[in-house]
């Protein structure tokens, strides 16, 4: 992300809010959201109905939406449904002659999602419908299976998008301009890329599927270009579970299959050893940023969501650690630092608004457990950490990657509590230019 040193100070904020937020050319970019071509993906289990006329207000049993359907009349709306089951899937592309792979969640294999793998406010893959009927299985109700493949496609392309970009920053992919122009591409062709996954399964609790991006209009359609072949392909995905609170007041409004658009998924196997979960006491963080039209170097404070906020949901921070005591090793699992909704800076003489921010863990770190002056500590070294920032700044979508400068170190009190020492997390511009967050010490409970 390079910061232009401009001495005109009327910027326009789009401008500002590129220069800051959103990255250079050199950088992974946010996945857009998907578009589905019909507003309604299914009606009321009827035989041979394709395109339902989904009228406005809260679906019937059996009816599901994906794309927003609203008009003068008002729109239509349901409730989450947490699908349940597994997936498996890659990109791959030829490199210089070399045929590269990436496996997303693992090349180790699948990974489940649904009630018992994430919370109901985190749900990965969802169907937006009228009310299931608990006591039937998801066989019995085959509109719904089919609203999760909907999102279960989009939430694959979008989830590899950002994997893409999560390889590239860590050098496990080559952080070159042709690598980088296929993450861009995917990136900003989400529909394109449900539409080419193309289910050659019959069920519709399955779906595997291959697509192999036509070459003609890309950026590797260039004979200059060391990039080819470039697919997306998912081995194995499965449908096999429906799950909404019997408590109506807690089921989470839908007005489309984008309600679930920030719960990605990320590379990396949920841990098998022994853990804990916990939401942030109290904590606060500083970004430090360089200089930006003027002499002054950009400073920004926050407080993190926590219990001395009155968090509530998804707006808590929140910390997962697990371990195994044989080895000697434990595993930061989670680490999610939710930023005040609303923060302002001033850029240049100009008020730049960041909402929705967050500071999150991408997949998992490992690190060692040490005894210190009768203690254990939790340590994972430097640069061992990779987070991913999201938000929205300047009407636009958020994406930077930044690792840990410092080492982090957690240590437990006698009354079950979790304390995360003071740590740091660095991100470097393209030309050298530094922005770096100082995460105060955290306690959770």
């Amino acid at each position: 992300m390079t910061i232009p040193r401009l001495k005109n100070t009327a910027l326009s904020l789009p401008l500002i809010a590129s220069a800051l937020f959103m990255g250079c050319g050199e950088d992974p970019i946010p996945p857009e959201d998907g578009d589905f071509a019909d507003e309604a993906s299914a009606g009321a289990n009827e035989a041979g109905s394709k395109e339902p006329d989904v009228g406005v207000g809260e679906l019937d049993p059996g009816e599901c939406i994906a794309k927003a359907k609203d008009g003068e009349d008002g729109e239509a709306w349901g409730y989450v449904h947490q699908c349940g089951g597994r997936w498996w899937g890659r990109i791959g592309f030829t490199f210089e002659g070399t045929g590269l792979d990436l496996y997303v969640p693992s090349i180790e294999g699948a990974v489940d999602f649904g009630d018992g793998h994430e919370s109901y406010l985190e749900t990965k893959v969802m169907a937006c419908c009228g009310q299931h009927d608990p006591q039937l299985t998801i066989d019995d109700q085959p509109t719904y299976a089919e609203n999760c493949m909907l999102d279960l496609r989009q939430q694959v392309c979008r989830s590899i998008s950002e994997a893409l970009g999560a390889a590239i920053d860590s050098g496990e992919l080559p952080s070159l301009k042709p690598v980088v122009e296929v993450q861009h591409w995917i990136a900003t062709h989400i529909d394109e890329c449900i539409d080419g996954l193309v289910d050659t399964d019959d069920s519709p609790k399955s779906l595997k599927a291959k697509w192999e991006i036509p070459q003609a209009g890309t950026p590797w359609d260039d004979s200059n270009q060391d990039v080819e072949d470039v697919y997306i392909e998912i081995f194995l995905s499965l449908v096999n579970d429906l799950y909404r609170p019997a408590d109506l007041s807690e089921n989470e409004i839908c007005t489309s299959l984008m309600w679930n658009n920030g719960n990605l998924f990320e590379r990396g196997l949920p841990s098998t050893g022994s853990g804990m979960d916990a939401t942030l006491e109290s904590g606060s963080g500083v970004l430090l940023g360089p200089p930006v039209g003027s002499a002054t170097p950009l400073q920004l404070s926050t407080d993190f969501g926590s219990l001395g906020t009155a968090c509530t949901g998804l707006e808590c921070s929140k910390l997962s650690l697990s371990f195994d005591s044989s080895a000697s090793t434990w595993s930061l699992d989670e680490l999610r630092l939710i930023l005040e909704p609303r923060l302002v800076v001033d850029v240049g003489g100009q008020t730049l608004v960041i909402e929705d921010a967050q500071v999150e863990l991408y997949g998992d770190a490992q690190g060692q457990m040490e005894m210190t002056q009768g203690s254990s500590e939790y340590r994972v070294l430097a640069g061992d950490v990779q987070f991913i920032v999201r938000g929205q700044a300047g009407g636009g979508p958020v994406m930077l990657f930044a690792h840990s400068s410092t080492d982090l170190v957690a240590t437990s009190d006698s009354a079950g509590g979790w304390e995360l020492r003071p740590f740091e997390l660095l991100y470097t511009e393209a030309q050298g230019d530094a922005w770096t967050m100082t995460v105060g010490a955290t306690q959770w409970l």
